[in-house]
């Protein structure tokens, strides 16, 4: 599948109302099915023992049902604003796509249709007597995973939303993310050696905004078929604008077809590139580390003023990066298209960066801080130890005039451990 198709099925499958649709639809054709289920089913007492009690039990499904789906609705969103406030509200878009509070939600939306059409169903005359068995024993399996989904709510209830949750939400989008690059550090292609050659071509962008997904195998497949060659200029997570190049491009062969126009073939180029307004966790490795930074930025603002939120997330930062120790030989399946790899400062900066400003003052966040940038300078193979030690001098000079001699001197001291590392 292209990019493009890759990227609707990604954000359709997130959004709260597709899975409510689909248990809508269900709830539905199961209220249908069991007008055309009946015949199959022998003559009996059963049926008799089930008919005449259905009716009263869909009408209670159907009061109760829609009562649940609006609190619980309410209760997400009411989940969503702790987030945002307390958190960042970079981080609202993770717990709308949660599964289970999905799944709970749709359960009783769909519980809901389904009483309504049986009620219906059953008001017009649609139902015979082996029917309305049929009706009765799909409504007793229902009220049986209504109880499974209100227990498992309960239970998603007592953290869903709190701020260790979202914190676990933060970590595990970023360190998905960054766990594909790592996978693929060059999305399939060949690693970018320095600039493009000097005849290289760009290819500007027609939209403002960020990279979303960009499909390597449509470049590739482009530029074989134009005897060309491309580099990257954008990754996914980087903004682009009316002037800034998607990719440079330059001949590298000889076509192997009718070579394109060269407007034809930069709106080609163009389509394998999906850019947005906004930046998603999903395969933006730095944009998890930013909502990280945001959040200890946040935590550490007067309003709030929470060390231990800083503490916490620096050691979740840290145990994201030291994931880049693990990366292996990239495999090379798209040559013609060359791809920048991932900065190892920019990383550091994204997360490290803003807190190493904001916490100026504090004396417990720069302890962490600093022993944070020794683990990951003394990493082998990471890459970290020039960013890890550059962050650490600039955050001791931000901190230095703010901290008494004592704290002034134990940071100090930390700071030369990260000097001294890797």
């Amino acid at each position: 599948m292209t990019a493009r198709v890759w990227a609707a099925l990604e954000a359709v499958r997130e959004r709260i109302w597709f899975t409510a649709a689909i248990y809508a639809v269900i709830g539905i054709a199961v209220a249908l099915v069991a007008r055309f289920a009946a015949p199959y089913l022998p003559q009996g007492a059963a049926i008799e023992l089930g008919s005449g009690a259905v009716d009263s039990v869909l009408t209670i499904l159907a009061s109760s049902m829609l009562t649940v789906t609006t609190f619980s609705l309410g209760t997400v969103i009411s989940a969503f604003f702790g987030a945002a406030s307390n958190v960042t509200p970079r981080a609202t878009g993770l717990l709308a796509a949660d599964g289970t509070s999905q799944r709970v939600l749709s359960t009783f939306l769909g519980a809901f249709i389904f009483s309504l059409v049986g009620i219906i169903g059953l008001q017009s005359g649609l139902y015979d007597e082996r029917s309305r068995f049929v009706l009765f024993v799909a409504t007793v399996a229902l009220v049986v995973l209504i109880v499974i989904a209100m227990l498992r709510w309960i239970g998603h209830l007592n953290r869903f939303g709190l701020r260790d949750d979202t914190h676990g939400r933060i970590e595990a989008a970023a360190a998905q993310a960054l766990a594909e690059r790592i996978e693929a550090p060059f999305l399939g292609g060949r690693p970018a050696d320095g600039p493009p050659p000097a005849g290289a071509r760009p290819v500007l962008a027609e939209a403002v905004g960020y990279v979303r997904r960009v499909d390597i195998a449509g470049l590739d497949a482009l530029a074989a078929r134009a005897g060309a060659a491309v580099q990257l200029a954008a990754s996914p997570g980087g903004f682009v604008h009316l002037r800034a190049p998607l990719a440079f491009v330059w001949q590298a062969g000889e076509p192997e077809e009718e070579k394109l126009a060269p407007a034809a073939f930069d709106a080609r180029l163009r389509e394998c590139f999906i850019v947005e307004p906004t930046r998603a966790f999903a395969h933006d490795p730095r944009f998890g580390l930013v909502v990280m930074s945001e959040t200890m930025e946040k935590a550490l603002s007067p309003a709030i003023n929470d060390t231990g939120t800083v503490v916490d997330m620096l050691g979740r930062a840290v145990r994201v990066l030291s994931r880049l120790a693990e990366r292996g030989r990239a495999e090379i399946e798209h040559p013609r298209v060359a791809v920048p790899p991932l900065s190892t400062a920019d990383l550091i900066d994204d997360v490290f960066g803003g807190v190493a400003r904001t916490g100026a003052a504090g004396f417990a966040v720069h302890v962490r801080l600093q022993k944070a940038l020794a683990a990951l300078a003394g990493l082998e193979g990471a890459g970290f130890g020039p960013p890890a030690r550059a962050v650490s001098a600039a955050a001791l000079a931000a901190a230095t005039p703010h901290l008494a001699p004592a704290d002034r001197a134990a940071v100090a001291a930390l700071a030369e451990r990260v000097a001294a590392t890797g």
